[in-house]
């Protein structure tokens, strides 16, 4: 995997990016590219957009465990394409050593995240303080309680690249290099997967013109529908039943995967009609 060259960016610190671009309340759209057409993006980007830096570092390193219940619900509330459902985890930025317990709700497609700091001990550890919390904000947000036990479910590590633009609320989160683990039976023979050629790109804004979409649809992003890392890892390690609404996402995973162009989706009927 090549060295990405940021030089050529303005940079933004992370007091600034949190002033212009904090985006708790927002919109989404998800992306995905083969690594090798990264460096073409970045220069389409490099004028509308700054990079984040930290002590001259503008990669930097994440470690999550999300949360789920016995039966997988909030992975399959996700599937089943519920309108309101819930994302739950904690998280390591290795580069600065700062751990946060966060709790995401999607209504309607609109994203809301609500983050707490925490001690490292409390990083992939559901305690009952951090239960007691997502049952009150559940109940609030849905009038219903969860009423399940919630244990570390799966873990994802990989790196990002963060891109503000440089004079409106938008902003462009690039992961790749990503590894999953299945925290629920790591003893089964399948429990880790590196993904090496993939690359995952959110546009996160709450104003209706992006400009940052327009050049990511212009410069090999494939727009998906849903694009979870959390349910993209329980899908390659083979932890769930169904799974109908991945299904063309988890196409072009593995396409790139195995180092193939992505297709278009009239290219994809086609080839579609071709064979049969």
């Amino acid at each position: 995997m090549t060295t990405l060259n940021l030089s050529n960016f303005s940079a933004i610190s992370l007091n600034q990016l949190n002033a212009q671009a904090s985006l708790m309340d927002r919109g989404e759209k998800k992306y995905l590219m083969h690594y090798h057409a990264l460096p073409q993006l970045l220069e389409a980007l490099r004028d509308e957009f700054a990079v984040l830096q930290i002590q001259d570092n503008s990669i930097f390193a994440y470690h999550n465990v999300y949360m789920d219940t016995k039966e997988l619900d909030f992975y399959y509330d996700h599937n089943d394409r519920k309108p309101d459902r819930i994302k739950v985890r904690t998280r390591h930025y290795v580069d600065s050593d700062l751990y946060f317990f966060e709790f995401k709700q999607k209504n309607n497609g609109h994203m809301r995240k609500f983050r707490y700091e925490i001690e490292k001990e409390q990083h992939g550890v559901m305690d009952q303080v951090w239960y007691n919390f997502i049952e009150d904000v559940y109940a609030s947000l849905f009038d219903r309680s969860i009423g399940k036990f919630i244990f570390p479910s799966l873990s994802t590590q990989y790196q990002r690249v963060t891109l503000c633009h440089k004079t409106k609320p938008e902003k462009i989160t690039i992961d790749f290099a990503l590894k999953v683990k299945n925290l629920r039976a790591a003893w089964e023979e399948k429990n880790s997967c590196s993904i090496d050629n993939l690359v995952i790109i959110e546009s996160k804004t709450n104003e209706e013109f992006s400009i940052g979409q327009e050049l990511i649809d212009a410069n090999g992003g494939n727009l998906v529908a849903t694009c979870s890392k959390y349910c993209i890892g329980n899908n390659l390690l083979e932890n769930i039943e169904r799974n109908n609404h991945f299904v063309p996402t988890l196409e072009i995973v593995e396409n790139i995967m195995k180092g193939g162009k992505v297709l278009s989706k009239r290219k994809m009927i086609k080839t579609v009609e071709k064979s049969l």
